[in-house]
């Protein structure tokens, strides 16, 4: 990982604009190519020399501990962790390594920012780095230190087999050295960044320095005058490679050597097409087209013996043999180290790989991991950190090239997106730090952060067999979310491997911060197999036998004991370190099933809760005691017990601070796949049913023959007793009398449904025998009325079971208590149970009921008239 770099030389020279970086940090805007800070302080009539990433016209393995990480506090503002190493001396001792390109270094009195490398103790305070390698730092008529970023790349070859073989790389690539104008060529005599490398010895002692570019013969001045050699550097047992992107008008090119101080063992890669942007007659000060910064990254396999495989980025690659193709996506080139012999190394492309997408700065950071451990060729991983989405600019991907599946390309970005994250700024292995036997992934996502504080993000991924190009999230360390990490600013800028520094026999990974200036080493934990099992008491669970008493409600349940059993060991013998194991554990019944039919008898409640220590390769077992509720709907689904486990808070406590003389130790980890995958263990115990199975079903096969008889209860005496319809409005109840035989297997959740026509309304059910009051309840469901507007099913269930050659006997109560029209009404009914019916005898489970509705009134007819006239008749007398 590195500086978003920029060397600018004149305040009058044309300014490149930046792709705009997240966080809005002023210190990070130093980095900016319209910053003075990186001024590499050339006559100011010279050219702005580059800026990465422009654009002519315009997105916790659960074993790596976050509790007590090791952290490194370099000097304020000083670019402290850009670069990092794990190294142990010839004695063995543990230093993390960094560079501080902004820094001062305390051996000059008369130059500024010339760049430190420091190393830190492993133990000991947070702030007790000191500074090494400085002797080569003289100021003389042909360098200038100035703003030379020393220590902006660092890489170390670690001998396990020699200690006193083992040698530590750093590079100054702005170290400026004076060129001379020679005849013919356009640019004056002045300092020009050529950049400058060291080599310290097991001690940490400087050896020798090398001025790469020019050992190499870059010694063309129009073409190499920015040659930065040492901008990214890699070392192994054999060679040691720098990058040099200003190389060939900013082309780029890879320096390699087979041993710093050895110069006859110094070559170069020379790209192919060389086009000289200078005239004859003088300095055009335009970036040529073709600056694609070759050597801007660097990475070998770090995790095999494999000497020979090279990969390097080039950010501003473009592809300008066709006008359809993005600006600027970015590229890589895998090369293979040939020569005669060792000392005579050469670069030899094999592969170019190419980004997709405008600026997205596809080969910002790479590296070569041989994921699935085939003992073939490792597999290219390539960032693209402004890579961005429809929704998210500056997100971030990082593509992989899977050497196993014909060099398919799959890709890797962040599981949340967010703008600036910087997904895939830094990548690396760790090695394999889970001990499955393939390699893991370390990506760096330094600008993501929920609260817009970039506070960074730090992607672990299990390596795998690639059959499929998934690759599995193991743990997401984001650093606000840890209380040692908060703070910290653009955390996973730089990921590298940590080798294992506090020899526990795992790797670990060092991460740098370098807008906070911190380093942070996080160790990883040794694994312990955790072996879980659940068994019971009895192989089935017979309902019908209560023999347990609760002494709550003095009533007999049925019951029988649940075993929990836990053991560990650790996965690697060499990496036993306690003999016992704090826990945490849970059990729960019935987990699947939403009718809650068990409850402990210690509590009363469907869970369990408790903390348990393990003592090494010894089993513990738990028992409880676990009631079946009396009454329960499902019978004969299999009683379902789950073991949950995990580490314990005591477990989980942080270690008091590391004195200075020690690490704090860490406690192990339990095996899992993922931080997110839970450790749990589940076991059934079936149920005891009274049935074979036979017609090959695995229940009970029951054979039903329910009837059915119709009748009428009259409350309406003018009618006589013989009433056979339903009288709309209050009057007669119908009544229905069901009876069900089983003459087979039990029969499980039987039920009648009832389909009431309109008008026809539910009024109550019961039994005709007071013992089987509980076996038959009657509700009204509503599926029929979904169906069919104005009808009403009524749903009984019956003696749950229904044993063979039993039967039970109800009474459905129904009425019509609307004025409707007259005629004839129908009932549906049908019988069903959760088996299947021998030979199919379930047809004969459906019936019907016709009845009449009638309207009935009782009339009495009373009437009077008025007279409509009165005669009134006279005797009549004659005289």
């Amino acid at each position: 990982s590195r500086i978003f770099r920029n060397a600018s030389c004149s305040s009058n020279a044309p300014t490149n604009r930046s792709r705009r970086l997240p966080g809005g940090s002023n210190r990070f805007a130093r980095l900016l190519p319209t910053s003075p800070m990186l001024r590499v302080g050339l006559s100011s009539s010279q050219m702005p020399i580059w800026a990465v990433f422009t654009l002519a016209s315009l997105v916790s393995s659960y074993n790596i501990d976050v509790l007590v990480p090791v952290i490194k506090r370099g000097e304020s503002e000083t670019a402290f962790s850009i670069s990092l190493a794990p190294f142990r001396d010839e004695k063995g001792r543990a230093f993390i390594l960094s560079g501080a390109p902004l820094g001062e270094s305390s051996s000059i009195m008369n130059s500024t920012q010339t760049g430190a490398l420091l190393a830190c103790p492993l133990i000991g305070d947070d702030d007790n780095c000191f500074e090494i390698g400085n002797k080569f730092m003289t100021d003389s008529d042909s360098i200038q230190l100035d703003r030379q970023l020393f220590g902006q790349s660092l890489s170390v070859y670690q001998s396990q087999a020699l200690p006193s073989q083992s040698r530590i790389f750093s590079c100054a690539p702005l170290h400026r050295s004076l060129l001379k104008k020679r005849t013919g060529e356009g640019l004056p005599s002045s300092y020009y960044p050529i950049g400058m490398c060291i080599e310290l010895n097991a001690s940490m002692h400087f050896t020798n320095k090398e001025d790469m570019c020019g050992t190499a013969g870059l010694s063309d001045l129009s073409a190499n005058f920015l040659c930065m050699g040492g901008m990214s550097s890699v070392a192994k047992s054999k060679y040691f490679v720098v990058g040099a992107p200003g190389a060939y008008y900013q082309r780029g090119s890879g320096i390699a050597s087979s041993k710093l101080s050895d110069e006859a063992g110094i070559s170069d890669y020379q790209p192919q097409t060389r086009i000289d942007p200078f005239t004859s007659t003088g300095v055009s000060y335009r970036l040529p087209d073709l600056s694609y910064y070759l050597g801007y990254s660097i990475a070998m396999d770090l995790n095999s013996d494999d000497d020979n495989k090279l990969i390097m980025g080039s950010p501003r690659w473009s592809d300008h043999s066709a006008g359809d193709k993005p600006i600027m996506p970015g590229g890589a080139n895998l090369f293979r180290m040939a020569g005669s012999n060792d000392k005579n190394p050469r670069l030899r492309p094999q592969r170019e790989f190419s980004g997709v997408q405008m600026g997205e700065a596809f080969g910002y950071s790479v590296a070569l991991i041989n994921i699935d451990n085939d003992g073939g060729n490792p597999d290219s991983f390539i960032g693209a950190p402004f890579h961005a989405n429809p929704s998210h600019f500056n997100e971030g991907k990082v593509y992989v090239f899977i050497e196993s599946q014909a060099s398919q390309m799959v890709s890797m970005v962040s599981d949340v997106p967010t703008d600036n994250a910087l997904f895939g700024a830094a990548i690396a292995s760790p090695g394999d730090i889970n001990k499955d036997g393939f390699n893991d992934i370390v990506v760096g996502a330094p600008g993501e952060g929920d609260d817009g504080t970039s506070s960074g993000t730090v992607y672990i991924y299990f390596g795998r067999k690639q059959e499929d190009g998934y690759f599995e999230l193991s743990q997401k360390i984001r650093a606000r979310d840890h209380s040692t990490l908060r703070g910290i600013r653009y955390f996973g800028f730089t990921v590298v491997r940590g080798d294992d520094l506090d020899d526990n026999n795992y790797p670990d990974v060092l991460i740098g911060s370098f807008q906070s200036d911190r380093a942070i080493l996080l160790r990883t934990r040794s694994i312990v197999i955790v072996e879980a099992s659940v068994r019971f008491s009895k192989d089935h669970i017979s309902l019908d036998e209560r023999t347990c008493i609760d002494q709550t409600e003095q009533r007999n349940y049925t019951c029988f004991v649940v075993y929990a059993s836990l053991t560990y060991s650790f996965k690697d013998s060499k990496d036993a370190t306690s003999n016992t194991l704090p826990l945490s554990y849970s059990l729960t019944l019935d987990v699947d099933n939403p009718e809650e039919r068990l409850f402990f008898a210690k509590n009363r409640n469907r869970e369990e809760s408790n903390d348990i220590t393990l003592t090494r390769n010894e089993t513990a077992t738990i028992e409880e005691v676990v009631y079946v509720k009396r009454v329960i709907t499902d019978r004969q689904t299999p009683f379902q017990i789950r073991l949950k486990y995990g580490e314990s808070d005591d477990f989980k406590i942080t270690p008091t601070r590391r004195d200075a003389q020690s690490l704090p130790p860490l406690h192990p980890t339990i095996e899992r796949r993922s931080e997110t995958v839970e450790l749990a263990v589940q076991n059934n115990v079936s149920v005891a049913l009274d049935c074979d199975g036979l017609d090959g079903y695995s229940g009970c096969n029951p054979d039903l023959v329910p009837t059915y008889k119709l009748s009428f209860v009259n409350n309406i005496p003018s009618l006589g007793p013989d009433v056979s319809y339903l009288v709309a409005g209050e009057g007669p109840i119908l009544v229905l009398n069901v009876s069900i035989f089983n003459r087979a297997e039990e029969a499980h959740l039987t039920k009648t449904h009832f389909v009431l026509p309109p008008r026809v309304t539910f009024k109550n059910a019961s039994t005709v025998y007071k013992e089987d009051e509980d076996d038959v309840t009657c509700e009204i469901s509503h599926d029929y009325a979904i169906l069919y507007v104005g009808y009403t099913e009524v749903e009984c269930l019956v003696a749950n079971p229904l044993k063979k050659n039993q039967t039970k006997i109800f009474l459905l109560r129904l009425q019509n208590s609307l004025v409707g029209d007259e005629g004839n009404a129908t009932i549906f009914i049908n019988t069903t149970s959760d088996g299947i019916e021998l030979g199919q005898t379930g047809t004969n489970n459906f019936g019907y009921a016709n009845f009449d509705v009638s309207a009935v009134s009782n009339l009495r007819l009373a009437g009077y008239g008025p007279p409509t006239g009165l005669i009134e008749s006279s005797p009549c007398f004659i005289g």
